[in-house]
C-alpha cells in the first residue's frame, strides 16, 4: 500500500512541474507525451497498488 502511495504522490509531483503548472523554468524542455500519457499511468498503477494492498490487508 506505502509503494502504491508513493507511486500516485510521486505522478502528482512529475505533472505538476513537466505540465507547467509552477513558476520555476525547468532546465530541459519536457515532451507533452509524459503529461498526457505516462504520469496518468503512474498514478494509475499507484492507485492499483493502493486497492491491491487494500483488499488483501481487509481480506483475512
Amino acid at each position: 500500500m506505502r509503494r502504491g502511495l508513493l507511486y500516485l504522490f510521486l505522478a502528482g509531483v512529475i505533472h505538476y512541474f513537466a505540465g507547467g503548472y509552477s513558476s520555476m523554468e525547468l532546465p530541459v524542455e519536457v515532451s507533452p507525451m509524459i503529461t498526457l500519457y505516462l504520469t496518468p499511468a503512474l498514478a494509475v498503477g499507484g492507485l492499483g497498488f493502493v486497492t491491491f494492498g487494500f483488499v488483501t490487508r481487509h481480506s483475512r
